[in-house]
This record gives structure tokens, C-alpha cells and sequence, in this order.
């Protein structure tokens, strides 16, 4: 592995606790009387200075260093916690990032100021008033100005062997004193190992180690939480054993319990017998310790580039065309002899199907988590109050899709502080809330997830849309007539509409709403639109779990093979001919006391057909913005799970209509339909 690696993996590291600062810094933001925030960021700063240190990025240590005095001076109750310090904090963040983002060229990041601000707090002036905040209704912050307790009395909870009692015995016959020293390591320690080795290595070099527990293996495996023990004899003296313990780094506190006095020896004897007549606690409280270490190992993980995972997920998609391929060749020679090991090959190929999907899927949250600083920010610089819920965090998507869906969300919710959320001083004559409320939501819909960003602002209006739209040349007024005010709500997708009265850093140039439909239209996804007019809008984006491996319905038109995305699929129904009426030179039918418009998919795809008219019609209902289309196939062959290869090819790439190609089982391929370019 070269340096370029070691950067690779720091970055990614680094982004993670630059999150966690970002996320605990907003929570102290609204509960400035809860510590465990300081704490959090805290441990986050001093990890993220340890690994810059290490790497040799000393900006970026230098920055963190500076951010842990000012933070240990608000755990200290030295500063108080109010806006301009957060404004601060959030700065150094910001910049922080930048190191991050520019890690090869660090020089282009300037930090000279941010060190004279944080300079400044932490001598209690700001360069911008920030007043504290009221705290007086919440529960009052402890304010020891100490970090560490060292006064938890602590006794011995394991048991001594014969051989360890009998060496402790020879030992003070040679004059030497008995000792436990219980040692306990900061919240923050990255590396315990080398820490409890650190230790291990200054007490040998002050006498002769008699027991450790937990053992050196499970000390060097970091099979321990933050606290052990060492049972030593030595000559030393107490403080002298403190002090060079004590200056260990990440040391948070050192206990000494003597085991040469009598009436300690008697007490040692005594939780012995104790613990000798009660080895079904002892054995229940060991397995519980194994329980704990599977735990811990159950957790570890691995980073893994993408690109590998996409390699992997391809060779799966192989493996399952040669399967199907397989099982096609088996049932046409009908060989019965090959049933079983055919079954068996469908249950390992799913298995590995399912468990290499499973890996790819992440958490939502790594996209949800960045929004709360966004909407913070926005709200502030526009004067309004924004209560922001997020719901789903924990749903898992597709990487590939989670990669993908980050910028229309960004639009959807900039949308909703910008255009949405109403003034304050309209909220207050509407008798609303000062506070906005934006909620972004995630749920898991079968085989789909669907994402929901609303908010109770002002609502669209359908007239003012269609005003908008004849003014700017989009539509005429025959065909803003047509529309309904559900459907005039779609307008907002046209490319270069806006319904903004200015053009700002945050909206207003129309290209928002467009690029968030066809983002997720090229993903297989739809978008959906609902408002009430001074009640809130609300974006529904419903999206596949994977691009990978879609369920699709395989129909036949002109003899050819395609497959139609089951996400947009609403049902398929036969019709008779004269069920088909014409209006304005289109076709349409009569379905459920609804129009729905027809399109045959051999004059869209342009593909020879038989001129002659079938009596009995096949029409698969698709979906597309809200609206439905029915379209008219020769043959409904069933729904098959399909890999998707993507057109590559740059004479088929910007083709339109068309999401990719798969290979059926008889070896053919079959075009996937992108029904969002397709109408």
C-alpha cells in the first residue's frame, strides 16, 4: 500500500468524524446544557488530531488542538455556551473540511484567522455578540471543572490461583509489597492495545508482574473495555508508581489497592472463599464476558471500494445469466439427473446474490445525516426558524442509488426553506408557528423506498403556475387550459421553469425541479407532487432498492423480448378494439370510469408489425408522474428478476427510452424500457 492509500483511508475516516462533530455541534446548538455533546466532540477532535498528527497534516493537528482547549474550557464552565461560540465551532468545521477536501495542497486553506477568533473566545471575547443562552428550564450542568473520577473505590473481582497467592506469599517474605493497580483509559482511546502495553511494560521495569486481567492475549487483542488490572510486587512507592503511570498518554485515572496490609489480605481471602462458593455466578458472568467478545467481533468490519463491490455484483449477475441459461438447457433436454444439483445450484446462487446485495446496501443516514448543517445554515442566512424531523434513517439503500439521490434532495430541501417556509412575520399574521416544520422521511415499500420531503409553508398555487408558465413561453393557454390543478403542479418539472420572484444563491433559475425528475427517473425511480395552497407541499420519490437487479414485467412486441420496470407497472388488462375511442387524433379507452391514454409500443419502439387488427388487446397500465398510460403489447411472457447491463456502447449510450439490456435464459437479450424517456 503506498501513501496515497494511508490518504484514501484518512479521508474516509476523517469525513466520518467531521459528521459526528457536525451532528453533536447541532445538538448542542439546541440543549446547550447537555455535556455529553462537548464530551462527544471531544472524543471526535482528539481522535481526528491523533490520526493528522500521525499522517504529518499538521494544520489540520494544529486546528483540532486548538478546538479541544476551547471545548475543555466550555466542560471546565470556564466560557458559557451561546451563539457566537457555536458560530465559531461551525466555522472551524467548515475549514476543517476544506483541509480535508484538499489534503495534498493543505496551504491552500488559510487558518490564521480562525486561530485568532478561537484565541479570543478562549479568553472570553468574540469577534461577533453572541448572548447566552437561557438555560433556566433545563437541568443544570455539572461543573467540577474535573474530567476524571478517581475517587470510585474499585476492589479485586477476579479470583487468584494457588500459584499466584504462593508467589505473592514468597515475595513478601523478600521484603517486597504487594499491589493492584487498577488502570482505567480515556473515552477517546484509539489504540488500547499499545496504551494497556505502555503500562504493562513501566510497572515491569518497577517490579515483577503476578497476574493481569484481563490476560495480556486479551489486552493486546482489545478484548476489554477501558479499564484493567495488574497485580505486581514491587518496592516502589506509591506516589512514585502514580506518577509514572499517571503520565502515560490517554491515561484517564490510576487506582492502587494495596494487598500486603492484614486486614486487606483478610478481605482478599474472604472474596475468594466467596467467590469459590458461588462458580455458577463466576461461570455465568464468564460466559457472559464470551458473549460480549463474539459481540465485538460480530461488529468489526472492513472498508471496501465500490469499484470492487460493482465487480463482484457483475460476476453475481453472470453467475445468474449462466443459471438460468443452465436451467433452460436442462429442461430442454429433460434430464432428470440433473434436478438435484441444479436446486442445489439455485440455492447457492441466491444465497450469494443475496448476501452480495446485502453488502452493498448502506444505511440512508450517511445522506440524511449532512442535511441538518445545510438546513441550519439556510434557515439562519434567510431569518427563519426551521424545525427539521427526519424519520427512516436506519432504511438501507444502494450505494450506487444513495451515491445518486444526494442532489435532489439537496434541491428538495432548499426548495422547502426557500420557497416553502414562509417569512416570520407571515407565519405570525397566518397564526402560524414561528418555526418552519420540514420533515424528511424515508419507508421501506417492498421492493422499493420510498423518501418524502414536506413541509407546512404556503403551499403552490395552480393558477400562479400556469400564469408563470404563459408568461415565460413554456405553455400556451390552450394547453395550461387542459391541465388540472393536480397536473398543473407538474409544471414546476419543465425544464427553465421558476416560480422564484428573484434569482438567488439558493433558487431561481429553473433548474432545480428538472434536475431532481430526471435524476430519479434515470434511476427507475418516480417522483410525486401534492400541495395545498397555505398548508404545505409534500415530494414523494419512490426509488428501487438496487440498479443492479430489478423485478420486471416481460412482454413481447413484434416478435422481440423487452422488459418494463415492475416499479412502474400499475396492472395489465385486456380490451376489445372497440373499446378504443380517438380524441384530438389520440387514442384512448374507458378504464374504471377513467380516460387513459394508449400508446402501442410497436409505433413508439418503431418496429414492423402486422397490419391486421387483433379483436382482443393486451395493455400493460404504466405510471409516469402521477399520470397513467396504457400500452399495447402482443404478449405478457410473466415477471422475471433481470441483471441490468448498462448501454456502454457510445452509438446506443444517450439512446432515449431505453434503461439497459439483460440476457435471458435462452441466451437472447432483451432491452430494459426507461418508461420516464420512453413517453
Amino acid at each position: 500500500m503506498d501513501m496515497s492509500d494511508y490518504t484514501d483511508v484518512f479521508k474516509a475516516e476523517s469525513e466520518e468524524h467531521l459528521q459526528q462533530l457536525n451532528e453533536s455541534l447541532l445538538g448542542l446548538e439546541q440543549n446547550p446544557a447537555d455535556m455529553e455533546y462537548i464530551n462527544t466532540m471531544f472524543r471526535s477532535a482528539h481522535t481526528l488530531k491523533g490520526m493528522s498528527a500521525t499522517m504529518g497534516f499538521s494544520t489540520i493537528a494544529e486546528l483540532t488542538h486548538e478546538m479541544e482547549n476551547l471545548m475543555d474550557m466550555v466542560r471546565k464552565c470556564q466560557i458559557s455556551v451561546n451563539d457566537a461560540l457555536i458560530d465559531i465551532l461551525f466555522e472551524c468545521l467548515d475549514t476543517l473540511e476544506a483541509l480535508v477536501a484538499s489534503i495534498e495542497n493543505p496551504e491552500e486553506v488559510n487558518i490564521t484567522h480562525l486561530q485568532a477568533r478561537l484565541k479570543n473566545a478562549m479568553e472570553g471575547t468574540f469577534d461577533a455578540p453572541g448572548s447566552p443562552r437561557s438555560t433556566e428550564s433545563e437541568e443544570p450542568r455539572s461543573c467540577d471543572n474535573t474530567t476524571v473520577d478517581t475517587s470510585k473505590e474499585q476492589d479485586l473481582t477476579f479470583e487468584l490461583s494457588e500459584e499466584e497467592k504462593a508467589s505473592m506469599q514468597y515475595a513478601e517474605q523478600d521484603g517486597y509489597r504487594i499491589l493492584a493497580v487498577n488502570v482505567t483509559l480515556d473515552d477517546s482511546c484509539v489504540l488500547k492495545s499499545a496504551r494497556s502495553t505502555l503500562v504493562i511494560i513501566t510497572i515491569s521495569k518497577m517490579g515483577e508482574i503476578i497476574r493481569c486481567e484481563p490476560s495480556e492475549n486479551e489486552l493486546e487483542d482489545e478484548n476489554f473495555e477501558l479499564d484493567f488490572t495488574l497485580v505486581f510486587a514491587t518496592k516502589e512507592t506509591d506516589e512514585n508508581i502514580m506518577d509514572k503511570v499517571s503520565k502515560i498518554s490517554e491515561v484517564k485515572s490510576v487506582k492502587l489497592i494495596s494487598l500486603s496490609k492484614k486486614e486487606e489480605n483478610e478481605e482478599l481471602l474472604e472474596t475468594i472463599e466467596k467467590q469459590e462458593e458461588t462458580k455458577v455466578a463466576a461461570t455465568t458472568q464468564n460466559e457472559s464476558a464470551v458473549k460480549r467478545s463474539d459481540s465485538v467481533k460480530s461488529i468489526q468490519s472492513v472498508r471496501v471500494n465500490i469499484e470492487r463491490l460493482d465487480k463482484l455484483m457483475n460476476l453475481v449477475g453472470e453467475l445468474t445469466i449462466n443459471k438460468i441459461r443452465i436451467n433452460q438447457l436442462a429442461s430442454d433436454l429433460n434430464a432428470k439427473s440433473l434436478d438435484e444439483s441444479l436446486t442445489n445450484l439455485d440455492r447457492l446462487t441466491n444465497e450469494i446474490q443475496n448476501e452480495v446485495m446485502e453488502s452493498r446496501m448502506v444505511p440512508i443516514n450517511q445522506i440524511f445525516s449532512r442535511f441538518p448543517r445545510m438546513v441550519r445554515d439556510l434557515a439562519k442566512s434567510e431569518g427563519k426558524e426551521i424545525n427539521l424531523v427526519i424519520e427512516g434513517k436506519e432504511i438501507e439503500l444502494d450505494r450506487t442509488v444513495l451515491d445518486e439521490i444526494g442532489d435532489p434532495l439537496v434541491h428538495l430541501l432548499r426548495n422547502a426553506v426557500d420557497h416553502g417556509i414562509e417569512s416570520l412575520e407571515e407565519r405570525r399574521a397566518l397564526g402560524k408557528p414561528d418555526a418552519g416544520f420540514v420533515k424528511l422521511s424515508a419507508a421501506r415499500q417492498r421492493n422499493s423506498i420510498l423518501i418524502e420531503v414536506e413541509d407546512d409553508g404556503k403551499g403552490m398555487d395552480p393558477d400562479h403556475l400556469r400564469k408563470v408558465a404563459i408568461k415565460k413561453g413554456i405553455m400556451t393557454q390552450d394547453e395550461v387550459d387542459k391541465l388540472s390543478d393536480a397536473d398543473a403542479l407538474n409544471i414546476i418539472f419543465i425544464p427553465g421553469f421558476s416560480g422564484a420572484k428573484t434569482v438567488t444563491d439558493v433558487s431561481g433559475r429553473g433548474v432545480g425541479m428538472d434536475a431532481v425528475k430526471n435524476k430519479i427517473e434515470a434511476l427507475g425511480g418516480t417522483v410525486k407532487i401534492s400541495s395545498v395552497l397555505g398548508q404545505g407541499s409534500s415530494m414523494k420519490l419512490q426509488l428501487p432498492l438496487t440498479v443492479a437487479i430489478i423485478q420486471s414485467l416481460m412482454v413481447t412486441v413484434s416478435n422481440e423480448t423487452y422488459a418494463i420496470p415492475l416499479t412502474n407497472v400499475v396492472r395489465d388488462v385486456g380490451i376489445k378494439t372497440s373499446d378504443i375511442k380517438t380524441i384530438e387524433g389520440k387514442e384512448v379507452t374507458m378504464l374504471r370510469g377513467e380516460v387513459l391514454p394508449l400508446l402501442r409500443l410497436h409505433s413508439v419502439l418503431e418496429s414492423p408489425h402486422d397490419m391486421e387488427e387483433k379483436e382482443n388487446l393486451i395493455v400493460v397500465v404504466v405510471e409516469k408522474m402521477g399520470n397513467n398510460i396504457g400500452f399495447i403489447v402482443d404478449e405478457l411472457l410473466g415477471q422475471q428478476e433481470v441483471i441490468i447491463k448498462t448501454l456502454d456502447n457510445k452509438l446506443l449510450k444517450n439512446t432515449k427510452g431505453f434503461a439497459g439490456a439483460t440476457i435471458l435464459g435462452d441466451g437472447s437479450v432483451a432491452l430494459i424500457l426507461d418508461i420516464g424517456t420512453l413517453i
